[in-house]
């Protein structure tokens, strides 16, 4: 009896796709050394019709590193969808030239479409998320001219204060705020980025001593530059002593002679 011939047979494995979604602390839109994965994040996968989501999505959440992964996927098109948590924002999408450390979520949180054969691992499709930073201070009278806003020194309201700078998404920035009647300020909804706070001199008053705030800078003139505002950062302190004449006449007269000046 003739034996049969001897077959072999290649088997190909099921698809599948995924990656990391992860706190793009200044925005660019880069997976930099030290910003870690967000845990939690709801992430959902469809069929990509005509390069468009179709059909009912299969849904996954985050591990503690923010990876994620769909598999056991036939082979086809698809599209990711990262849902944007409360509080968080979507970084700019397809930034630079390196695909496996940009975020490819658009401005609705919808990737792109990725065809799939059977047997492919995709591993490359990321999101970026941040959450906006704030800059606030005070402008007051500093009768001593000691650059500290002690108790009873009195704050200046409807001083013009500009903020400008870059953020990361390449954003020009530039807000022109006044203080409240209690001289206190705050500017929200800042993308993180570097900025530049600037006062406006009022009139009626000489400049005083001014202070770098809690997310540091430069001191100018009237300004503090170079602040660096990562996500989520609150930065404050960033305040501008002013001196009424009278008050420096009175400084005036209390050195002595030879401290005049």
């Amino acid at each position: 009896v003739p034996c049969p011939r001897e077959a072999t047979a290649t088997v190909v494995g099921l698809a599948s796709i995924g990656d990391r979604v992860w706190l793009d602390a200044n925005a660019n839109g880069q997976q930099d050394a030290g910003e870690l994965g967000l845990a939690g994040v709801k992430v959902e996968l469809y069929a990509s019709v005509n390069g468009q989501p179709s059909g009912d999505a299969r849904d996954t959440i985050t591990d503690s590193n923010g990876n994620y992964s769909f598999k056991n996927l036939p082979g086809g098109a698809y599209i990711v969808r990262v849902i944007t948590p409360t509080g968080y924002y979507l970084t700019a999408a397809n930034t630079g030239s390196d695909d496996t450390t940009d975020s490819d979520a658009g401005s609705d949180g919808y990737s792109g479409t990725y065809t799939l054969p059977l047997g492919t691992i995709e591993t490359t499709v990321d999101a970026g998320l941040y959450q906006f930073a704030s800059i606030a201070g005070t402008v007051y009278a500093d009768t001593n001219n000691n650059g500290i806003q002690d108790n009873g020194e009195t704050g200046i309201g409807g001083v013009t204060l500009t903020i400008t700078g870059n953020n990361g998404l390449n954003t020009p920035v530039s807000r022109t705020i006044t203080t409240a009647p209690d001289g206190t300020y705050s500017v929200a909804d800042l993308v993180p980025g570097t900025y530049t706070v600037t006062e406006t001199q009022p009139s009626s008053f000489l400049d005083g001593i001014d202070a770098v705030g809690s997310s540091g800078g430069t001191l100018g003139a009237d300004r503090v530059s170079g602040i660096s505002l990562a996500s989520g950062t609150t930065a404050t302190g960033y305040n501008f002593g002013e001196l009424q004449p009278a008050s420096i006449s009175g400084l005036s007269a209390s050195l002595p002679a030879s401290s005049s000046r």
